[in-house]
């Protein structure tokens, strides 16, 4: 069953337009009374915008999208077909997976042994909870619908031995508000399912129904709100939204151009010099022979009458609009004929790699802020449950997030330049930084001095044993 798209479209393109998710903030300082609170949540009507246009985009990378709904209005003349391209969920897919390739992984900022070691032990703990997993289902709202939520709470259960437990909330469901005089500062935080809402202060939580009855209040001691939201970017944009028009106009040249080529089949045959009465006999499709006498001495024909496109016009105006996505979107462009000779920036520029790391790089500032709220919350979690020994006087700000991104391309032309650096004098890291192999470039800085120390003690206790020998 197609979904039907009529209202859901007037709702999000005729009063609102896909701009982007809406920045909820209030008057309030998250210590008020619950009905206060209650009053507010009822002010915040852009959170149903919201909700829709996550959904709305969720669906679109699902392939449910409004080329499905086109309607026949040739009475079966001509075809209609409904081809899908579903570009949304490549780019979402490229996009993310280009900026997250190995999950998130936490360092030490601190040379530290004890420290060091907390965070190996950290690490393990986000492993045992499914950390990769959550970052890829993270990664895949935060694409698609603009914005992520990540939930963080105790496990009761202490479920494989981890006495915290952290999952993503869809989009359409959870939204966090704001303070108006600290934009990055959250009030407080909602889930809603079903009939219910949980509502999440810093201190309390609140199970709410559909009339704003309180069913529940507990205090959580979690130190700060539990949702924590992941924008994409500033303007809270998905990453194929901003081309929403070119996709559907994608859609409607290729369901054209198949139409197209079935119209053929449904052409008519006209035959000239023919018995009209001869054709009716035949086993032909009904409709679709015209048969006509013609004089006498009238050489016979046959010929079909059919509407056609012109191939190669079609051809560059699916070119120039799959060029525009791909430049609008931060995609790389595959095109193969351009043999131009260029390296390093000129390089990235012309094949569009500059543009996915512009995205790549907005994308990983909000997840690593979003990364030091969850921390914050999982210290004050094992400070409270004593399960693990955190070091003395070591706290979230101590742990950096590290999203490793590596970039291979061209890298033999890279490998070339390194050496040249290195052979100039520049140290590691102005080496890594100008070449732009990874975003980690203290840590393979930190690695290749110790490969280099390494092979200088082999050097010294092989010279060393040829000297006495």
């Amino acid at each position: 069953m197609i979904q039907d798209f009529s209202s859901l479209s007037c709702d999000i393109r005729g009063n609102y337009l896909l701009t982007g998710r809406t920045r909820l903030v209030t008057e309030l300082s998250g210590s008020e009374d619950i009905n206060d609170i209650l009053k507010d949540i009822n002010k915040q009507t852009a959170k149903e915008y919201n909700f829709t246009a996550a959904k709305w985009l969720w669906d679109y990378a699902r392939n449910v999208q409004p080329i499905l709904n086109r309607v026949d209005d040739s009475e079966g003349a001509s075809s209609n077909n409904r081809i899908v391209v579903n570009y949304a969920a490549a780019i979402s897919r490229n996009l993310s997976a280009y900026t997250f390739p190995k999950g998130i992984k936490y360092l030490s900022r601190s040379d530290n042994t004890e420290y060091r070691n907390f965070v190996t032990v950290l690490n393990k703990m986000m492993m045992m909870k499914s950390g990769n997993a959550a970052v890829q289902e993270m990664k895949w709202y935060q694409s698609v619908c603009g914005h992520a939520y990540l939930y963080v709470n105790y496990d009761k259960d202490k479920r494989r031995g981890v006495p915290f437990m952290i999952q993503n909330v869809c989009p359409w469901s959870a939204y966090v508000v704001y303070s108006a005089f600290d934009i990055y500062r959250p009030v407080y935080g909602v889930i809603e399912y079903g009939e219910k809402k949980c509502i999440f202060t810093s201190a309390d939580l609140y199970e709410v129904d559909n009339k704003n009855d309180i069913l529940k209040k507990e205090v959580h001691a979690l130190g700060a709100v539990p949702i924590i939201e992941v924008p994409n970017n500033t303007m809270r944009m998905g990453d194929f939204e901003v081309a929403i028009t070119l996709l559907n106009g994608i859609n409607s040249v290729m369901s054209d151009c198949v139409n197209n080529v079935q119209d053929v089949v449904k052409s008519y045959l006209v035959l000239l010099g023919v018995d009209p009465d001869e054709v009716k006999n035949k086993d032909y499709a009904h409709g679709s022979i015209l048969a006509f006498r013609c004089p006498t001495g009238t050489n016979q024909s046959a010929n079909f009458i059919h509407p056609s496109l012109d191939g190669t016009s079609v051809q560059q105006l699916r070119t120039s609009m799959e060029s525009a996505l791909k430049f609008v979107t931060g995609i790389p462009d595959r095109d193969t004929e351009n043999t131009a000779s260029s390296t390093g920036v000129s390089e990235d520029i012309r094949t569009g790699q500059s543009d996915k790391d512009a995205v790549a790089n907005e994308k990983t500032i909000f997840v690593e802020e979003a990364q030091k709220q969850l921390l914050e919350i999982v210290f004050n979690i094992l400070k409270a449950e004593n399960e693990v020994s955190i070091p003395e006087g070591m706290t979230a700000a101590d742990v950096d997030v590290d999203i490793t991104r590596a970039n291979r391309d061209n890298i033999l032309t890279k490998s070339q330049a390194m050496l040249n650096f290195q052979q100039a004098g520049m140290c590691n890291e102005d080496v890594l930084y100008f070449t732009n192999i990874t975003n980690d470039v203290t840590g393979v800085a930190e690695r290749m001095v110790n490969t280099e120390e390494d092979e200088s003690d082999l050097d010294v206790e092989l010279n060393g044993t040829e000297n006495t020998a």
